[in-house]
């Protein structure tokens, strides 16, 4: 059947990268080809955590194959392809995760075009490697795995390092657009709540009585054809590493857009409506703060 089908997609999937990472090589420093593939398993007592974690579940993997060049001293190239498999998100696509161009002005100032993950956070821009993550999973507040597809946009980022204060401050100022895809889980979370919203503000059924009856009270709704499309986005951050410190301290912020559109039908009666609707991420801010001693981080940062 299907389900015997996906199963046999993602085991020749992950063969392909096994295979894909036994070849990993370097021509001349000219071109890199990188890779990772990790296995997990997840477990909880009382509650299922994103897959079935009450009975155990092997359904935590992630792998990856990036390409990248050094074109000129001062212009970098890369894209990375990774694929996961998270109870229900991923299922094994493969996707884009990034694609960027890189030009550096000077030794400590540059610019990013492409497609990147949004520097939200310390850890935003490194998840897609475990082997960097500070804990398996990361605060789900700040990197939300169901919501992961939002951590990623489409623009440029302008980035740099500059001395103060006796310390590193580590800058970028980005925009572009949010990589909202059609069957995002962000996008099904707001059409979940139009659908109940629609359901409460129902005008009450007409009292029985003579004349035609009115048309039945809805019990479900649902969002077909959604699309969602970002603008104004436009955001910053801030590290400050002091020379003299374990400490390390961030502040991020970004604003957003959000234009959503799809038929919201009601049932039963089969009623159709075309819907709008715009979300307004006003200064989404994470303070972040993280302490190393003795190479091992005792205060994960966020």
């Amino acid at each position: 059947g299907s389900a015997n089908l996906n199963s046999m997609r993602k085991q020749t999937t992950q063969a392909l990268f096994l295979l894909l990472l036994s070849l990993t090589f370097s021509f001349s420093n000219e071109l890199n080809i990188h890779g990772f593939m990790s296995q997990g398993f997840m477990k909880s007592r009382n509650y299922n955590h994103i897959v079935r974690s009450t009975l155990g579940s092997f359904e935590f993997t992630e792998y990856a194959l990036n390409v990248s060049s050094q074109l000129e001293e001062d212009l970098h190239v890369g894209v990375q392809f990774m694929g996961r498999d998270l109870g229900a998100f991923g299922n094994g696509r493969v996707d884009i995760d990034w694609a960027v161009l890189d030009y550096k002005f000077s030794e400590n100032t540059g610019i990013r075009i492409g497609k990147m993950l949004t520097p939200v956070g310390f850890h935003n821009e490194s998840r897609d490697i475990d082997l960097l993550r500070s804990t398996v999973l990361l605060p789900q507040s700040v990197y939300n795995e169901t919501y992961r597809d939002t951590a990623v946009f489409r623009g440029a980022t302008l980035y740099g390092e500059r001395d103060l204060f006796g310390g590193i401050l580590d800058f970028k100022v980005f925009t572009g657009a949010f990589n909202i895809s059609d069957d995002s889980t962000f996008l099904e979370g707001v059409a979940s709540e139009i659908g109940r919203q629609a359901i409460q503000n129902q005008p009450p059924a007409a009292p029985p009585g003579p004349g035609p009856p009115g048309p039945p009270t809805a019990t479900e709704a649902t969002v077909a054809q959604i699309r969602a499309e970002s603008e104004d986005f436009l955001g910053m951050s801030l590290n400050w590493s002091p020379s003299d410190s374990n400490w390390r301290l961030g502040y991020s912020l970004y604003s957003a857009k959000i234009g959503m559109g799809g038929n919201l039908i009601l049932s039963p009666g089969g009623s159709t409506d075309r819907i709008m609707h715009t979300f307004d991420l006003e200064k989404f801010q994470v303070l972040s703060a993280e302490y190393t001693r003795y190479g091992r981080k005792l205060c994960p940062g966020i």
